[in-house]
């Protein structure tokens, strides 16, 4: 696979070795109230691991009376390879303790421990057992990369096709389109809505476009189109364009400026409109973010543009400990327009070392993102001394994860590629997970 406009360059080594590794065990959530000017409400979590440090279970309790009360829980199971299953939601009664589920997600892997299908199922009240709800099937081209999805809804006690998802690259490898197909009466799946990627002639992204389908017509109709410039390696704005089919024309609709330190990190977002009275762009809202000497987020804040001034909205503060795991999380929320902050809520994290048998990685040599921010997907370049399967796990800013994979590598050097195309925009850290679901390698990442 190759994506060179979409670059993770992680070298890593792998090699088989006990260690001792730090883990989330739980956080505690505080709400503040305005009217009594103090912390109340608050909920907390705990985290359960199994010998190979997968979490088997997070408990998610609310105080009561002085009392913790379980209200959900997250149940997982996994196979030899340390695949997750299934993952099941469960709610439970805090006055009398019964728990009922929620909705489960099912997962099936390939010998590559790539996954190949996953099955939502809700919980049935009448027959208090799981009922299927819908499923997906991932296809992979020979190259690896995702190639076609299936998505087929449970009805009448049948499966029935409902939503297709097509992937084609380009020559050099790069995502050129997805497209999106509807099953339809004729028993067939009719084009609904594509998005199409256009390159640079260095593989940076251009434009993605997205379309839909005219039925009675048999043809593509553009809808808008997101452009990108580009500084080096780093996008510094984002323009949004709307298709007028009057005029065959691209008016002007949005933009997003984007601005960043030495290090890479962005450190400002600036969202505008165009008014179409003046011909120019009015302002619309911003984020400015600061890091650490580590290159973590240190704090956000987000305004608003009201009468011709910047006006505070939201500002989140995090700390770390020396692992580089977030410890506290505060926000606060601006109400109306008045810009004066108060508090809204104060989270704790909480670790504990789990010894297990781990793959342990070394760095071969430093985390280079390039290009950083990344738009459609990246790539981990990898150096192994065996065989193993890794997963990609994507954190969002707050620390949760928010998308992970199943790759198995070989003895040697080799590319393994992550879409991110779903991902909104926003920073993430990147990392890697050996098989005992044990976090190593990180980087952060900018998705736009």
């Amino acid at each position: 696979m190759k994506k060179t406009s979409l670059l993770l360059m992680l070298l890593i080594a792998i090699t088989s070795q006990a260690q001792t590794t730090s883990k989330l065990i739980g956080t505690r959530t505080d709400n503040y109230d305005l009217a009594s000017s103090s912390w109340q409400n608050p909920d907390s979590s705990r985290y359960l691991y199994d010998g190979h440090a997968n979490d088997t279970a997070i408990y998610n309790y609310s105080l009561s009376a002085s009392t913790w009360k379980v209200y959900s829980l997250y149940v997982k199971e996994y196979d030899a390879a340390n695949n997750n299953t299934s993952t099941a939601l469960l709610y439970a009664d805090t006055l009398t303790g019964a728990r009922r589920g929620l909705q489960k997600m099912i997962y099936t892997y390939g010998p590559a421990g790539d996954t190949v299908s996953a099955l939502l199922q809700q919980w049935d009240t009448n027959t208090a057992n799981w009922s299927n709800f819908y499923r997906i099937f991932y296809f992979r081209d020979l190259a690896n990369r995702d190639s076609f999805n299936l998505i087929q809804l449970f009805s009448n006690n049948i499966w029935k096709n409902y939503v297709s998802q097509s992937y084609l690259y380009g020559a050099t490898g790069q995502l050129a389109s997805v497209t999106v197909g509807q099953w339809n009466s004729s028993n067939q799946f009719q084009y609904t809505q594509r998005m199409r990627y256009s390159y640079s002639s260095n593989g940076q992204m251009a434009y993605a476009v997205k379309q839909t389908y005219d039925n009675n017509n048999s043809s593509w109709n553009s809808v808008f189109r997101f452009g990108y410039i580009w500084t080096g390696n780093l996008v510094t704005q984002r323009t949004c364009n709307t298709y007028d089919a009057g005029t065959s024309a691209w008016l002007n609709d949005s933009l997003i400026a984007l601005g960043y330190d030495a290090s890479g990190n962005l450190t400002s977002s600036v969202a505008q409109k165009y008014n179409t009275n003046t011909a120019a762009y009015d302002n619309i809202g911003q984020t400015a973010y600061t890091y650490n000497a580590d290159n973590q987020v240190t704090s956000s804040e987000s305004d608003i543009w009201v009468t011709n001034a910047w006006k505070h909205k939201y500002h989140y503060n995090y700390q770390y400990n020396g692992n580089k795991q977030i410890i506290y999380e505060y926000a606060q929320t601006a109400s109306g327009n008045t810009g004066i902050y108060d508090p809204s809520y104060r989270k704790y994290y909480y670790y504990a070392d789990v010894s297990t048998a781990i793959i342990d990685v070394r760095p071969a040599q430093s985390i280079a993102v390039y290009p950083n921010p990344a738009i459609a997907g990246v790539e981990l370049a990898i150096a192994a001394d065996h065989g193993q399967n890794l997963k990609i796990n994507i954190y969002d800013i707050n620390g949760r994860m928010v998308s992970a994979e199943r790759r198995s590598v070989s003895a040697g050097a080799e590319t393994v590629g992550v879409d991110i195309s779903m991902l909104a925009t926003g920073v993430y850290t990147i990392s890697l997970t050996d098989e005992d679901g044990n976090r190593y390698m990180a980087s952060k990442l900018v998705k736009q």
